[in-house]
Parts: C-alpha cells; structure tokens; sequence
C-alpha cells in the first residue's frame, strides 16, 4: 500500500449567508454556495452580508512538534481587486499560538497517522459590496507564503422562469 501524505499546510474556505453558533462548539453553515454566487441584477448591488468559514491545518512531524508558525494574516480579495485585497486581518496571536498548543494521544502514534494542527475561523462581511463580476479569492498569508484558500465566482444570470 502507498500512503499519501497530506500537505504540509492546507486550508479552505466556504462561502455561505450566515453562520449559528450552537452549544458545545458546534455551529450551522446557511445557505452554503457552491462555486458561484449568482446575482439576478447586474452589479452594483450590496448584499446584507457574505460569510466564510475558514479553516487552516499544518502538519506536525510529530505530537509534540511546535510549529514554527509567527504570524498568519487573512486576505479576502473582492471582484476586481488586482493585487492588493480588500480585507486583509492578522490572525490574533492567542489563535497562532493555540495550533501549537494541540496535543495528540499517545494511543494515536503509529506510522500512518498526519498529526494536524487546526485552526477554524468564522468571518463575515457586512455589508457585502459588489461593483462587479468577478471572483472572490481568500488567501492565508503564513509570513511570506501564500496559501489559496478558496475562490467564489459572482455572475449575473436571468431570473428563473415560473
């Protein structure tokens, strides 16, 4: 058997109306979007709000291993930004510090096991202003590196007929 190892550092973004924060950690993604945000009106046109659940992972070598993670700034790129985002956050610190907190069960050790550090986040714009088609891009910024995180296409299309 080959073992396939996974990234290093991964992540991905869903894109989605609203997100509840229910009782013990859990929480409901609303109106989830799949690869494009359609608009039945063309741009401009301002939507109460865009939510992201983002989540961010690193491998450990092993369950000990502290990252060597210092800082991680969020970017969110809205249609027609060319190289500078609309949004750019710092992860806060206790976040950072918190992957290298994650400790994993020595009943977990064995040679198939990817230690994964984990980070969730939810973020949310309000409102969500649209000037034009495009794409929505999130990236993690992990010092100098570039992590692509996820893409959401916005488009016109026609209403659908009744």
């Amino acid at each position: 058997m080959t073992v396939i190892r996974s990234a290093p550092i991964s992540g991905s973004a869903i894109f989605c109306d609203d997100i509840r924060h229910e009782v013990h950690g859990k929480y409901t993604l609303v109106g989830v979007y799949g690869s494009d945000l359609i608009l039945f009106s063309p741009p401009p046109v301002n939507l109460a709000k865009l939510c992201l659940s983002i989540t961010y992972s690193e491998r450990k070598k092993s369950k000990d291993e502290v990252s060597a993670t210092e800082r991680l700034d969020l970017c969110i790129y809205l249609p027609g930004d060319d190289n500078k985002p609309s949004i750019r956050s710092p992860v806060p610190d206790e976040l950072v510090k918190g992957l290298d907190a994650q400790t994993f069960p020595e009943s977990d050790v064995d040679e198939f096991t990817d230690y994964r550090a984990t980070l969730v986040m939810h973020f949310q714009i309000s409102p969500f202003p649209i000037t034009r088609e495009g794409v929505v891009k999130v990236r993690m910024m992990r010092g100098e590196d570039e992590l692509r995180m996820g893409t959401l296409r916005v488009r016109t299309a026609s209403p659908p007929v009744s």
